[in-house]
């Protein structure tokens, strides 16, 4: 139902617009671990998409590779494995994850749906 009153289709102009005046640009500092202090050149900016965007991607779950010991350790030895890994790992945080590295300053925070189809033999 979100989608429905969320989704909003975009001219290239208007898209233009939007990722120019719309996206946050954010100024950062490099800290030296140690000493808590600036680096010499250490600022940079980083850019992040607008709060409630949404993205839609492809995953396609295959069977682990690599060593034959390694794989029959672990619970994931099939593709379905590998689903069911993914599943339960979303039940557990109630389908939120966090992508990229910006974790200590609470970007990347996503709410994460898997839609799982019988794949094309």
């Amino acid at each position: 139902m979100r989608l429905k009153s969320h989704l909003a289709v975009l001219s290239d102009n208007a898209f233009a617009f939007s990722t120019r005046f719309a996206t946050e640009v954010m100024a950062r500092i490099k800290l030296n671990p140690e000493t808590k202090t600036v680096e010499g050149g250490a600022l940079f900016y980083q850019e992040f998409l607008p709060a409630g965007t949404l993205l839609n991607a492809l995953a396609i779950a295959e069977a682990p590779f690599g060593k034959k010991e390694d794989r029959e350790k672990a619970e994931l030895k099939s593709a379905q494995g590998v689903l069911k890994y993914v599943t339960t790992a979303l039940d557990k945080t109630s389908n939120v994850i966090q992508v990229g590295g910006d974790a200590s300053i609470g970007k990347g925070l996503c709410t994460a749906k898997l839609i799982q189809s019988q794949g094309v033999n």
